[in-house]
């Protein structure tokens, strides 16, 4: 072999080791044997729930797909968390799902994810209808969806918010699926509280809150964390919070001993 095919060998080498080096926390270092031995503290979480002057409920779908819960069947009314399923269910439409949004349709979109606002939310349940939400709750096995026509009364259980949650990245478009994961990876800094106050370090967090209703007085979050090709789904329901500072901090309180000791 001539000097110059030697030194074009070692730069195609150099370019393809390069290439296939994972950069930090792309999550190639979380190994199938560590994915199978971490579990969520759910008895810790449980304690901790049970301790509060509040209703509790949480499920959480690990990084191989298990099932871990705490009252995870009980059904609550879903809040603002409702809009991630507008947001998904948006998405699938057939006239949208293979094309580029339009300025208007992100005008939407954007402000209802980012910033919870309810405008927004009504506008797109009102373009969409029952049809649409219902079949997304079917594709991703939330048995215990209930429709309303008021939307922040729509109810959910636990499981069924920790499911969408797990399974939102193949349940989108993928012409749209940055674009969603990203609205709900950058709530504004002042609805950033519970699970993003625990965020792991390593794991990506994409996740919406709920909070307020009159008579009900929740707060609640459902949260996907992606650390490369592992994704794991949560979703923390409360109600009956004696004030929102509470209801906020008991979110924390289960979101950190659920989380703890994640791989990295």
């Amino acid at each position: 072999m001539s000097s110059m095919r030697i030194r074009l060998a070692i730069a195609l080498a150099s370019s393809v080791a390069a290439l296939g080096t994972a950069p930090p926390g792309a999550g190639a270092g979380i190994s199938p044997e560590e994915a199978r031995k971490w579990h969520p503290d759910t008895a810790a979480a449980t304690r901790y729930a049970k301790s509060r002057s509040t209703q509790v409920s949480f499920a959480i779908y690990d990084m191989r797909d298990r099932l871990s819960a705490h009252e995870g069947s009980r059904g609550y009314i879903m809040a603002s968390t409702f809009k991630v399923m507008l947001l998904a269910a948006y998405l699938r439409q057939d006239s949208v799902d293979d094309r580029d949004l339009t300025d208007g349709e992100r005008d939407l979109l954007v402000p209802m994810i980012r910033e919870s606002d309810n405008a927004s939310a009504t506008k797109v349940r009102d373009m969409l209808g029952r049809g649409p939400i219902e079949n997304l709750a079917s594709a991703a096995n939330m048995s215990g969806f209930e429709w309303s026509d008021i939307w922040g009364y729509c109810r959910a259980e636990p499981k069924d918010g920790a499911r969408l949650m797990r399974r939102l990245p193949g349940l989108l478009p993928k012409r749209h699926r940055n674009f969603a994961l990203r609205q709900l990876e950058n709530i504004i800094p002042r609805q950033r509280w519970g699970v993003a106050h625990v965020e792991p370090k390593g794991w990506d967090l994409a996740f919406k809150g709920g909070w307020g209703l009159q008579g009900y007085r929740v707060e609640h979050q459902m949260a996907l964390l992606t650390h490369g090709k592992r994704r794991i789904g949560v979703s923390v329901l409360t109600q009956g919070n004696p004030s929102r500072p509470y209801g906020r901090a008991t979110l924390e309180g289960v979101y950190k001993r659920l989380l703890k000791d994640l791989p990295r």
